[in-house]
């Protein structure tokens, strides 16, 4: 009876060995997961910073893109204006521009002058 109590102690033995190696390997595998969903909260609020900083620079790239486009506009009208202000010249002096004399073009961007 003694020899059949000490193979039952033996074996309760065995298995509170294995039950607390189990319970080793999940404890590293929870602290495992607890690592991964740390890494994984890391990298969502990377994400959302990252995201974030495009959309600002998405912003500002259009804001320069409209200032470009205002500052061509200005220069297309002065081109025009100044257009205008050859042609009136030329009509006022259709004789000094058909010979060439006294109109010239000021190649700075200033005008006509005579």
């Amino acid at each position: 009876e003694k020899k059949r109590l000490n193979l039952k102690i033996e074996d309760l033995n065995l298995k509170i060995e294995d039950l607390t190696s189990e319970v080793a390997h999940k404890q590293a595998l929870l602290i495992k997961t607890e690592d991964a969903r740390a890494k994984l909260e890391n990298i969502v609020r990377s994400r959302s910073s990252i995201e974030r900083d495009l959309k600002l620079a998405h912003h500002d790239r259009l804001a320069m893109e409209q200032e470009l486009l205002g500052v061509r506009m200005y220069l297309i009208s002065a081109a025009a204006d100044r257009l205008h202000s050859t042609a009136h010249v030329l009509r006022l002096h259709p004789l000094s521009a058909q010979a060439g004399e006294g109109v010239s073009w000021d190649p700075r961007g200033e005008g006509v002058s005579w």
